[in-house]
């Protein structure tokens, strides 16, 4: 297994975690390394779960998901579909490998089999290309999250049952997921309906994986986007067709107005506040 001391200590990303997160790691890529397929966090093929990581490592299961969540946070691994664990650069040096014995077996690299070999230059043991490998690092690794993407998380989270900070290991790239909504446009206000819609119709029961989400989300942006059945209105003479807005754009409206009714001095104008004994505007308005 090839590992570079330099490249370890200027990883950023991995810098910003804690100690023990980049022991915990340390660990995970050892595990990897001797994984089938290499570089997937899996045993026997199956996904290795935070009580087995804590049970290999000897570690307690709920500072195991804590340091999970750090890594993920930071986008020190990424993660397939179905929520297994990789590491990028194992995968990208196994690679490397396979093409490597492949133009091994065809003869030697065939850049060179035309040509003479290059003098023999020194070795850099702690040292590699810093461009191009680093480039597809940064392109792999989940893009800066901002906080609302962690509240945002951290909410659905407890709407599904989670702790939000000792979820499943499935949940801990939630933040990264939610940031890739928030930068489609996805608003919280489209989500949550959505995601407790989604939870009803499961029961409650929570799903394996943030992900299961993103499709009830998008019928949900979808259907408040279409517009409403036209409307056809006689008056006598003729027949006026009048197409309203999108329900989103009615629900919008609403909003104005409750923000426009909220902001009068109480009391409010008798002609608003529909009677005696109504409540007030700006308890009208949290509702």
């Amino acid at each position: 297994m090839k590992f570079y001391p330099s490249d370890w200590r200027a990883d950023p990303a991995l810098r910003s975690c804690s100690m023990p997160a980049r022991g915990l790691w340390m660990e995970m890529i050892c595990l990897m390394h001797e994984a089938a397929p290499r570089g997937s966090l899996v045993i026997n093929g199956q996904q290795v779960t935070a009580k087995q990581l804590a049970s290999l490592c000897g570690t307690g299961l709920a500072e195991t998901r804590r340091w999970l969540g750090e890594l993920a946070a930071a986008g020190v691994f990424s993660s397939e579909s179905d929520g297994t664990i990789f590491s990028r650069r194992i995968r990208r040096d196994e690679e490397k490998a396979e093409k490597d014995k492949a133009n091994g077996k065809g003869g030697g690299n065939p850049k060179l089999k035309a040509g003479v070999n290059p003098p023999d230059k020194a070795q850099k043991p702690e040292a590699r290309s810093q461009s191009s490998d680093d480039a597809e690092d940064a392109s792999a690794r989940a893009p800066l999250i901002r906080p609302e993407a962690f509240e945002l998380s951290e909410e659905i989270a407890k709407l599904c049952g989670h702790d939000p900070h000792f979820v499943p290991t499935a949940w801990c790239g939630a933040p990264f997921r939610v940031e890739m909504w928030l930068t489609q446009g996805w608003t919280r206000d489209q989500v949550i309906p959505a995601v407790t819609s989604a939870l009803a119709k499961k029961h409650g029961k929570a799903p394996v994986s943030i992900q299961y989400f993103e499709k009830p989300i998008a019928e949900f942006i979808a259907q408040m986007s279409r517009p409403l059945p036209e409307v056809v209105v006689d008056n006598t003479a003729e027949k006026i067709h009048v197409r309203p807005p999108t329900t989103s754009a009615i629900i919008a409206a609403a909003d104005r107005l409750v923000e426009r009714l909220a902001s009068f001095d109480e009391p409010a104008p008798s002609d608003l506040r529909g009677g005696e004994g109504a409540q007030p505007i700006r308890a009208i308005s949290k509702g």
